[in-house]
């Protein structure tokens, strides 16, 4: 009987445990219990208690089932959670807890019936209201900065005095009763992922957001997926005209300035179209003016059939004048077809000439110059399209990185640790010695800690108040789909081991990529000075395996033999002469080196056998050799290689790839496969770099940071590489 009585009270105590915790699996007990506890208690059942004021009210015990809660203020409300809510959107836990404290800061509230709730003065900054029902509810002076609210409905939402700035409206639902006097937003995201900003340059003047939604709401917007049929448009208003009452008063407004008038469409009748809109993909949207309150869906759905049945009259009456005429068909479509295209595109010339839509790729220059006396950094940002003259130059300063760096050391020695105890071999000049006694574990788990603090206190650092002008900038003049080269012009060394690649500016632009280059430098565009012994207009490669202990550096000569309409000379543990006769004597375009490396003293020094290392200075004549007879590009598959990025000015050499951290053999070999597919592929350099990186992220269980790894070290001046390019030079 003891041992059934313990079982009892252990299972007793384990159901009240999972109750207490709203368990969904017990919400039969929780409802029950819920029941006999406000038996006796205040009870609100089905009473009306629209607009009333909860706030710090003891709700203990309280029913409050299937009761009117629209606007009722919850704000600090006690023991919410023990009254009895069935049939309020109140029975949710996070509603609940939404409506109690008024602090949704970065939540999820995705598809939640939010109907009628009171938000006033909430603090919803970056909070996630996707396909929830935010009808009729209050969020007067609710902050909602880069909030998404795409797909909300928001019928009788009291938005006044909100803050909006940054926040996603996709296919939100508003009407006439959505109240928007007063709203604070600088500029918003008509799509997810902030695209389609507006306005598309600086911000919103007061009181233009609502002028600009209130353009929304009172019109009726009509999708035509391959082109408008103008006459059919023209008969489908008329008919609408003819079946409004003459008393009706609407205003009417004319075509988009952007647009030439269509002569077929008259302007003056009751529905009248506002604008025209090309979607670029051969959908065309029509904004026709709406009477106020009306049934916008029936309208709709009647505009459409008689368009229809217009478009259908009109290729009947076609048909029966050019039977048997099928090149005439022909004409007409084709005809019709070129002024759909001349009207709704907005720039002619570009429509004439395919070749001016090209996007050119955006080149920004990313200058930090170090002060002495407080470490503060002046930036100097421009930005331009590459070969050209930029077209937007400012400066900002950014505080001290110190703190920064300072997290980058603790993340270096645990990076390195954790390296040496479970990642060899790698290719960076360690000690003999096995480390012992490790906590594999322990040692992981200290890394990631670290690495989001890094990541933290780097972006934290880019993102300072003092900064927010030039990210303005930034987000202002790139778009998500731009080709961007990214230019970080410094000559301090700490900022050169900064992990760029976790900056948000290039995360949000995919095709973005970050390059390295000192603060002076010479570009120097050498000429030929001998004829080039091409083999079939092959590239030539210079492979250097240099010092491989513990290394399968062969797995990167294999890569290199297999690449396309190349021609590969392979040097393994040369000696210093036969490396420097060979840059001397024979012209080449890759230079490739694999084996051990490591940067001291600011320089960096590649391990080339068991005897001889040296410096990319102690080759600098016989690089500047390489570089007069056409050497573009130097990959160092090897550690620690930022103590290389002087070659840039001192040698002239334009492109640079190496490796911030000691790498992983493994990691090392991916990385180069990647790369030089990628770049054969027709990548430019910076993507192919960018792909091959991104590319590491499933090795990272096993290395973490991998993809943190790779640098592209190129001067501004100097213009992306391509495959092609090498190959016709």
């Amino acid at each position: 009987m003891g041992i059934v009585i313990l079982e009892i009270a252990i299972a007793g105590a384990y159901v009240a445990s999972r109750v207490l915790a709203k368990d969904e699996r017990f919400e039969l007990i929780q409802n029950i219990a819920t029941t006999l506890t406000t038996l006796g208690g205040t009870t609100f059942h089905c009473a009306n208690l629209t607009e009333a004021n909860c706030t710090l009210t003891r709700l203990k015990c309280t029913d409050l089932s299937k009761a009117t809660l629209k606007r009722t203020n919850f704000y600090n409300a006690q023991q919410l959670d023990t009254s009895k809510l069935n049939g309020t959107i109140l029975e949710s836990t996070p509603v609940r807890r939404l409506a109690v404290s008024k602090n949704g800061h970065q939540q999820n509230y995705q598809n939640l019936n939010l109907q009628g709730i009171n938000l006033t003065d909430a603090e919803l900054s970056n909070a996630n209201f996707t396909e929830s029902n935010l009808n009729e509810a209050t969020l007067v002076r609710a902050v909602l900065l880069a909030a998404n609210l795409t797909k909300v409905q928001s019928i009788g939402t009291d938005f006044q005095r909100a803050q909006l700035t940054g926040a996603c409206i996709e296919a939100w639902n508003i009407n006439n009763s959505t109240q928007l006097t007063d709203i604070d937003c600088q500029y918003l995201y008509l799509r997810n992922h902030q695209q389609e900003r507006r306005p598309s340059s600086g911000f919103f003047e007061p009181g233009e957001f609502a002028q600009l939604f209130q353009e929304v709401i009172d019109t009726i917007d009509l999708l035509f997926q391959n082109g408008v049929n103008w006459q059919a448009l023209n008969t489908m208003l008329a008919q609408a005209n003819q079946t409004q009452p003459q008393t009706q008063e609407i205003q009417s407004s004319q075509l988009s300035q952007s647009l030439s008038p269509n002569p077929m469409v008259d302007q003056n009748q009751p529905f009248s179209i506002r604008s025209i809109e090309n979607k670029n993909d051969g959908a065309v949207v029509v904004r026709i003016d709406a009477p106020p309150n009306a049934d916008k869906a029936d309208i709709h759905q009647k505009l459409v059939e008689a368009y229809n049945n217009a478009l259908q009259t009109i290729e009947a009456s076609y048909q029966k004048q050019i039977q048997a005429k099928d090149e005439q068909i022909e004409s007409y479509r084709q005809q019709q077809a070129i002024f759909n295209q001349v009207l709704l595109n907005q720039n002619a010339t570009q429509a004439q000439n395919p070749a001016d839509r090209h996007i050119p790729t955006k080149l920004i220059h990313f200058k930090l110059t170090t002060h002495t006396h407080n470490r503060h950094h002046l930036i100097n940002l421009q930005i331009g399209e590459e070969g050209k003259l930029p077209f937007l130059d400012t400066t900002a300063t950014l505080p001290s990185s110190q703190d920064v760096i300072d997290h980058y050391q603790k993340w270096q020695a645990s990076y390195r640790q954790h390296l040496m105890a479970v990642s060899r071999p790698i290719r960076i000049q360690a000690p003999k010695n096995q480390l012992t006694n490790i906590n594999i574990g322990q040692l992981r788990s200290e890394l990631r800690a670290l690495t989001q603090q890094l990541h933290h206190a780097f972006n934290g650092w880019l993102t300072d108040e003092s900064v927010r002008p030039l990210r303005e900038k930034l987000l202002e003049n790139l778009n998500p789909n731009d080709s961007i080269r990214i230019v970080l012009q410094t000559d301090n060394p700490q900022l050169w081991q900064l992990p760029w690649n976790c900056w948000e500016i290039l995360e949000r632009y995919p095709r973005s990529e970050l390059t390295i280059s000192t603060q002076h430098y010479q570009y120097r565009d050498f000429p030929t000075e001998t004829q080039r012994p091409l083999s079939n207009n092959k590239i030539n490669i210079l492979a250097v395996l240099g010092s491989s202990e513990d290394l399968d550096i062969q797995v990167d000569c294999n890569i290199l033999q297999n690449l396309p309409h190349s021609q590969l000379t392979t040097l393994t543990q040369p000696s210093r002469q036969t490396l420097n006769n060979q840059l001397w004597d024979t012209p080449y375009d890759i230079l490739f080196f694999a084996g051990h490396s490591t940067s001291e003293g600011g320089q960096g020094i590649l391990r080339l056998n068991a005897t001889d290392s040296l410096t990319l200075n102690e080759l600098k004549y016989a690089l500047q050799r390489a570089c007069q007879q056409g050497l573009q590009l130097a990959i160092f598959n090897s550690c620690d290689g930022l103590g290389l990025i002087h070659a840039l000015s001192d040698l002239s050499l334009q492109h640079l790839i190496v490796m911030r951290e000691a790498v992983p053999d493994q990691v090392a070999q991916v990385f180069l496969e990647n790369l030089l597919t990628a770049f054969a592929r027709g990548l430019s350099l910076p993507q192919s770099v960018r792909e091959a990186r991104e590319k590491l992220q499933c090795l990272e269980n096993r290395f973490p940071c991998a993809t943190w790894l790779p640098a592209l070290c190129q001067t501004a001046a100097t213009p992306p590489l391509t495959w092609q390019a090498l190959k016709n030079d």
